[in-house]
């Protein structure tokens, strides 16, 4: 067998390999259709789901059936591309590498007979149960809104001072403000509650993160929007 033949058969067996691997990467990794979040609609309510592990259909798999316990959510939609903020930009250049090759996320829609009954911090906890962990929960699509964290631990007025503390423009804690974050947060002891104000967009894991991160475990987070007319 001359040169030129070897060549050419090591290059057919290469091809055979390759186009192999396709086929069981296709079996074994269904692909999930994909969306933009823009395709959704700028004025529909959708809450987005960002996670910084999410390679596969086995991961699509177990969010979907995470969040199958919530009627306030639409079917859910991969989409494409990584998300990135101030906050990522600072990650180490490993983790992002991580994050670009291995990250995702889903979107869906909320309806507007359940807008009263989302709980952003049901839906965490949900996701995390399942083995993942959302680094983003977006809600978007609504002018203006509220979130209202519910704090089982709320004791005394060094615990309304701490709450408010976290958010306030001149506490260095609070250097990086929340997305679409309106004013300082309101501070209810007797309801146990701080409810921020939000234009356009939030992300509910950012504020779940500024209260955890100040000693606080909020038991919900829930939306509060204005019904539409």
């Amino acid at each position: 067998m001359n040169l030129k033949s070897r060549t050419t058969q090591v290059i057919l067996i290469m091809l055979v390999w390759a186009a192999a691997l396709i086929v069981v990467d296709r079996v074994k990794n269904v692909r999930v259709p994909t969306i933009s979040e823009a395709a959704m609609g700028r004025n529909t309510p959708q809450v987005t789901v960002v996670l910084n592990h999410y390679c596969c259909s086995g991961c699509w798999d177990t969010v979907a059936k995470a969040l199958e316990q919530f009627p306030w959510l639409g079917k859910p939609q991969k989409i494409n591309g990584a998300t990135t903020t101030a906050a990522w930009l600072q990650t180490p250049a490993t983790i992002r590498t991580a994050q670009v090759q291995y990250g995702g996320g889903l979107v869906a829609s909320i309806p507007a007979d359940q807008m009263g009954s989302v709980d952003l911090a049901k839906l965490d906890r949900s996701i995390r149960d399942a083995g993942l962990v959302p680094q983003q929960i977006r809600v978007s699509g609504i002018p203006q809104f509220k979130l209202i964290a519910h704090l089982p631990h709320f004791c005394c007025a060094a615990c309304v001072q701490g709450a408010h503390d976290v958010f306030a423009p001149d506490n260095p804690a609070a250097a990086m403000k929340l997305m679409g974050e309106i004013g300082v947060p309101t501070v209810d002891k007797a309801g146990q509650t701080v409810t921020m104000e939000f234009r356009g967009s939030a992300d509910a894991a950012q504020f779940e993160r500024y209260l955890v991160e100040t000693g606080f475990q909020p038991d919900s987070i829930m939306l509060l929007a204005p019904v539409a007319k």
